[in-house]
């Protein structure tokens, strides 16, 4: 009985963090596997909205508050090229994370 050798393909990602602080639309890289958005904001700051969903500012004070998170299977890229991200008032920060194959030509 032949056996087949299986050979593991690893595919290498890297990411990227940027910060924003007022309404803007942001790019999604191309093969993006994953991205998350953080509102940073502090404790009675902004609701932050990614595409219209809400994310809440930290309950107390250091603290992260909630987070969009969107991720892919092994090999798989988002199709979305565009996050729209706003804010219910002028005080807040928010991050958003873009975790990218840089091994894919897709």
């Amino acid at each position: 009985m032949d056996q087949i050798k299986l050979v593991e393909q690893f595919l290498e990602f890297d990411f990227f963090i940027q910060f924003y602080r007022e309404p803007t639309d942001v790019e999604i890289q191309k093969n993006v596997n994953a991205f998350f958005v953080v509102n940073l904001s502090p404790v009675g700051g902004s609701i932050v909205t990614v595409n219209n969903f809400p994310l809440n500012p930290a309950l107390v004070a250091g603290a992260a508050g909630e987070v969009f998170v969107m991720g892919g299977n092994r090999g798989e890229v988002v199709a979305r090229r565009q996050l729209n991200i706003g804010f219910s008032t002028g005080v807040g920060v928010v991050a958003v994370i873009q975790k990218y194959y840089t091994n894919l030509n897709c």
